[in-house]
This record gives structure tokens, sequence and C-alpha cells, in this order.
């Protein structure tokens, strides 16, 4: 054991750290304080843009779907005038479906295109450095 704390304390002994001023410490400290208020304020910023594109992107969706929903009887005879059956089988394809399907894929690529839109404009014209 006194031989462990003898290598210790040799190995130890010859340790001279330097040690930085205090107003150095500081400046540092405050530097990276700055830098954490700014990415703070950024991330703030980018959650509040994203709500904002979030907020538009379901009203167009939303939008459309009803639009969409009024025109379905128009929709639906436009389908209609298709014939989908499997040869060989005895099932024809319900078209009604199809149609609900397709409307649903209009609405949400509209609504993720209006996002992606609404991001893009609400980006701002100087980008933060970090």
């Amino acid at each position: 054991m006194t031989m462990d704390n003898d290598n210790l304390k040799e190995l130890f002994g010859n340790f001279n750290p330097d040690l930085s001023s205090g107003s150095d410490f500081i400046a540092r400290l405050q530097q990276r304080m700055d830098t954490i208020e700014m990415v703070r304020q950024y991330n703030a910023e980018l959650r509040r843009r994203n709500r904002i594109a979030v907020m538009i992107a379901a009203l167009a969706g939303f939008i459309m779907g009803v639009v969409l929903t009024l025109l379905m009887p128009l929709i639906g005879d436009w389908i209609a005038t298709f014939r989908l059956s499997v040869p060989g089988h005895a099932f024809n394809i319900d078209l009604h479906y199809i149609a609900w399907v397709l409307l649903a894929a209009v609405s949400m690529f509209t609504a993720l295109n209006t996002y992606e839109i609404a991001l893009a404009r609400l980006a701002p014209k100087d980008p933060v450095r970090l």
C-alpha cells in the first residue's frame, strides 16, 4: 500500500498544469453560453416554423379532402366507366374503394407538398452560421 502511494506521489510529483487566468476562463465560458443561447433561439424558431407549416399543410389537406369528397359523385361516375376484373376469377374489384383510396392519396400528396412549400417560404433569408 505504501509502495503504491510512493509510486503515485512520484508520478504526480512533477505534474504542474498551466492554469489560465480567471478572466480567460470567464471569457470562454461567456462565449460558450452565447453559443448555447444562439442554438436555443434557432431551435425555438425552427419549432415555430414547423408548427406553422404543419397547420398550413393540415388546412390544405382538409380543404382538398372536402373538395374531392364533394366531387365524389362525379369521380365515381368517371371511375365506373372502367371495368376492372381479374380474368378467370369470379370477383370484380369494387371501384368505389379505389376511388376513395385515390382521393385520400391526392389529399395526402397535397398536404405533403404544401408542408414542403410552407417550410421553404418560412425559411429565414439569412441562415444562422453555427
